[in-house]
């Protein structure tokens, strides 16, 4: 059965999650709300699908990933780039260095492609560090990376993703949990 790396989108989730304080009792549940739709406006807009830049012959895997600085790199699962492909009754995995980066675009509802490549992957992490060539003007929107030691039972955090969008035909997503 093939594997849409749900594990390392949860674990990218954790790494570049948010946290957006819950209302306290001097707040109006309508101001968490705006605090809530900032950080996910701002999310979203870091968030893209990876996928291998050409296949031979086996099916393409596809992969969310965030945009952690204005000049392209991307921080994603292991599975970026991946490839699936069968020999008869053997089913194996192949691993391109050279991907595409789907760019959402909210304001206009489309995406862009562009060309990008695995700078590091490490397999035992599920984690891939790749960099978008030719960014734009002005840069990529892009998260800073956290830090798992900052993150406190009962904070609420956001994760963001494209987890079933292989075809790049809808926004990346973003679900809120504590």
């Amino acid at each position: 059965m093939r594997r849409l790396g749900g594990l390392a989108l949860a674990l990218l989730g954790l790494l570049l999650a948010l946290p957006v304080s819950a209302a306290t009792a001097g707040e109006t549940i309508s101001a968490a709300e705006a605090e809530y739709a900032a950080a996910s406006r701002a999310m979203l807009a870091a968030t893209v699908t990876i996928v291998p830049a050409s296949v031979s012959g086996g099916e393409a895997g596809f992969s969310s990933g965030v945009i952690v600085d204005p000049s392209g790199l991307v921080l994603s699962d292991g599975d970026a780039g991946l490839e699936w492909r069968r020999e008869g009754a053997r089913q194996f995995q192949v691993r391109h260095e050279a991907v595409d980066v789907r760019v959402y675009d909210r304001t206009t509802g489309t995406s862009k492609l562009y060309r990008a490549k695995v700078l590091a992957r490490d397999v035992n992490v599920d984690t891939s560090l790749i960099r978008i060539e030719n960014a734009p003007p002005g840069g990529f929107p892009f998260l800073t990376v956290g830090r798992s030691e900052d993150l406190r039972a009962g904070r609420v955090l956001l994760a963001a993703g494209t987890a079933f969008d292989e075809k790049g035909r809808a926004p990346p997503t973003a679900t809120a949990g504590d």
